[in-house]
């Protein structure tokens, strides 16, 4: 069902993503895999973190990056991770559409961070099939 996210409760957004996440990738078959970059003033210590119920990983993502770098930096770190020892599939969930975008385009990029993750990600394919 349609939502106005303008005109809707914080909390009423929270428990309909949680319950999409839920019915597209059920527990007892995916393990959830959440990143977040955040950055002091949007543009300065830059952070990256990963928490799963199987690890949690932080790191520093830069002096002088921003909260884009800092996610792109966390997806990149919870790939670096990723192993096949684990039964269950895994999701990656992540808040910002721009990063995901970014990372998954078929345009070049000249962001050495963008390159990374999209290598990440390649190794995985390639790990998995």
């Amino acid at each position: 069902m349609p939502i106005n996210k303008s005109m809707t409760p914080a909390e009423e957004l929270r428990t309909v993503a949680l319950a999409t996440i839920a019915g597209c990738y059920p527990e007892s078959e995916w393990i959830y895999i959440y990143t977040d970059g955040s950055a002091t003033e949007a543009n300065k210590n830059t952070g990256a973190g990963v928490y799963s119920s199987i690890f949690q990983l932080s790191a520093p993502a830069g002096a002088n990056n921003t909260n884009f770098d800092g996610e792109v930096a966390a997806i990149t770190l919870a790939l670096e991770k990723l192993t096949n020892a684990c039964a269950k599939k895994k999701v990656l969930l992540l808040e910002s559409r721009a990063v995901l975008l970014a990372i998954m385009s078929g345009r070049s990029s000249a962001n050495a961070r963008n390159l990374a993750c999209r290598k990440s990600i390649e190794r995985k394919r390639e790990i998995l099939q």
